[in-house]
């Protein structure tokens, strides 16, 4: 008797839906859309969190522009979909 394990386990890879997010600051939410590619057999995990990339005058800054995230997505057997929230702070003028 022969028995062939076919690798049927394939999680996939989690995505940026657009990796390039630009978000007006008269909008109160920016909504930060992470797909699952490449398979989605199980539960998946991943954490984030909202960091600043650098100290330039046109960094939106946590606590000032934005309220700072930070969580955990999961998703679920066959779940390709999910998104990020972050708060967007009014400026005062």
């Amino acid at each position: 008797m022969r028995v062939t394990i076919l690798d049927d386990d394939k999680p996939g890879q989690l995505a940026f839906a657009n990796p390039n997010v630009r978000h007006a600051a008269t909008h109160s939410d920016c909504v930060i859309n992470i797909k699952r590619i490449h398979d989605a057999d199980g539960e998946v995990t991943v954490k984030y969190k909202t960091i600043e990339i650098d100290q330039g005058e046109r960094t939106a800054r946590g606590g000032i522009d934005f309220e700072k995230a930070e969580g955990i997505l999961t998703f679920g057997h066959n779940e390709t979909q999910k998104e990020i929230v972050v708060k967007i702070l009014d400026k005062e003028l």
